[in-house]
């Protein structure tokens, strides 16, 4: 085991958020499946009931980042 840098504590490390760092995104909304996608079979999960659960998801995630990001975006809430 290596012995504890005397001249880093943890006082002087640099904390970073999810917003410094680069490789945060801004989450992709689910493309939505076209009306003729469905094949009207009654299936369970119907891809309309799968397209709302990734919605909800990228919605959760949506304002996740946006609150990640608060400082950064605009009004309209875009970067």
């Amino acid at each position: 085991m290596k012995p504890a840098r005397q001249d880093l504590l943890p006082c002087d490390a640099v904390v970073m958020k999810p917003a410094d760092l680069p490789d945060d995104p801004q989450p992709v909304p689910p493309r939505e499946p076209a009306l003729d996608e469905c094949c009207g079979q009654g299936c369970e999960p119907c891809i309309f009931d799968l397209y709302e659960a990734a919605r909800q998801r990228y919605l959760a995630e949506l304002q996740a980042w946006q609150a990640r990001h608060a400082s950064r975006l605009t009004p309209d809430g875009s970067s």
